[in-house]
């Protein structure tokens, strides 16, 4: 009698919470249209952001089974990695004297990170195909960086440059690449999250001040100047559209990791199976996005691991249309070059673009207040 109150009991917890996250997401597939005021004619909000629209299904049938069979589970096992990973990189930092510098101790550490995210990977279905074809690569590298353009896969990079689909972009690059990354001057603060980065040498900036930006640039060029003279051994990685897309589109990208001038290593990562996992999150509640995340019955992830790219007199000459400065040049074929090589489509909107999108889902509307702020200032 106990164990069918207790089922009953569970069962009607997993409705409740299957029906909030269905709920909760519920806005982002709702049709959200607006009039045009000077030609009068009427938009579909999605078709105006195609970049950020969700593509996976909002099945509350199957978010309550997978909740009711695996999803608390997923979780429990997630927290018991994550805290596994904290207490052996503590137990790392107190042991090791230089892992930054010194090659063997950076490798136990790296190895570590490496080791408990490729656990959590497999924990939640989430298969990444690495897929690395130089020869095809050349091919459409000679025709941006001139046909005297050589590659080498063993080449040394200081900086990764990505797209971005999710949260689990940085599970991914912390599992295969064991890099660091861009991560907000807050993160120092979270208890478990602040380990982590500090474990894989995240280089930690202050994004909320605009005045701080060009001190920012710096720190990225001492970074790379760091990692190329022997002073820091791991890798960092940057998402530089700076927000998340659906995964179909490349953002225009921001100059943070193009300034310096410096070889940069560029990865592509594209979904499969893209009707039945949303791995993005560039819209909605990071929180219930994941919660959402622990619903799916699975993801493979074709990851495009691509050779240096280093600027070149023929980048410049040939296609100086595409920018004013150095960087800004530099940025586009790169992009050009992703966009090309993953069959993706390249997009000019920004993170702006992505606030008004979500909040034109949120409040049912398009033409709101913080909407016209934001549409100021992108124009």
């Amino acid at each position: 009698m106990s164990c069918i109150v207790c089922l009953s009991i569970y069962t009607l917890f997993v409705l409740i919470i299957s029906f909030i996250i269905y709920y909760k997401n519920q806005i982002f597939y709702r049709p959200l249209y607006y009039i045009n005021p000077d030609t009068s004619e009427k938009k579909d909000v999605h078709k105006q952001y195609p970049e950020f629209v969700v593509l996976d299904h909002n099945s509350f049938f199957r978010i309550f089974i997978a909740f009711y069979i695996f999803a608390i589970p997923r979780f429990i096992i997630n927290v018991i990695l994550a805290v596994g990973q904290i207490l052996e990189i503590k137990s790392n930092m107190a042991d090791l004297k230089n892992p930054t510098t010194d090659p063997e101790e950076w490798n136990i550490m790296s190895n570590t990170i490496s080791r408990w995210t490729r656990w959590l990977l497999w924990w939640n279905s989430i298969n990444v195909n690495i897929i690395k074809d130089d020869k095809k690569y050349l091919e459409v590298y000679k025709k941006y960086l001139g046909d005297d353009y050589e590659v080498d896969s063993n080449e040394k990079y200081s900086l990764i440059v990505s797209n971005h689909l999710g949260f689990y972009d940085i599970v991914m690059n912390m599992a295969i690449n064991k890099c660091g990354f861009l991560a907000k001057e807050e993160t120092k603060k979270y208890c478990l999250v602040s380990t982590i980065a500090k474990g894989i040498n995240c280089l930690f900036v202050n994004r909320n001040d605009k005045k701080n930006r060009e001190k920012i640039l710096t720190e990225i060029k001492n970074r790379q100047e760091d990692f190329y003279e022997g002073r820091l051994l791991t890798p960092l990685c940057i998402f530089p559209e700076g927000t998340t897309t659906n995964g179909k589109y490349i953002l225009k990208f921001k100059r943070g990791a193009f300034y310096s001038l410096m070889p940069i290593k560029p990865q592509l990562m594209t979904l499969e199976n893209n009707l039945n996992y949303s791995h993005a999150i560039g819209v909605g509640s990071a929180g219930w996005n994941y919660w959402r995340s622990l619903c799916y019955f699975g993801c493979k992830v074709n990851l495009h691991i691509l050779p240096v790219i280093k600027p070149t007199e023929f980048m410049y000459e040939t296609y100086e249309g595409l920018g004013n400065e150095k960087w800004e040049i530099f940025a586009e074929v790169t992009r050009k070059i992703m966009c090309e090589i993953g069959g993706l489509l390249p997009s000019d909107k920004k993170l702006r673009d992505s606030q008004i999108y979500e909040n034109s889902l949120r409040k049912g509307e398009y033409e709101t207040e913080e909407n016209k702020q934001l549409l100021e200032v992108r124009s």
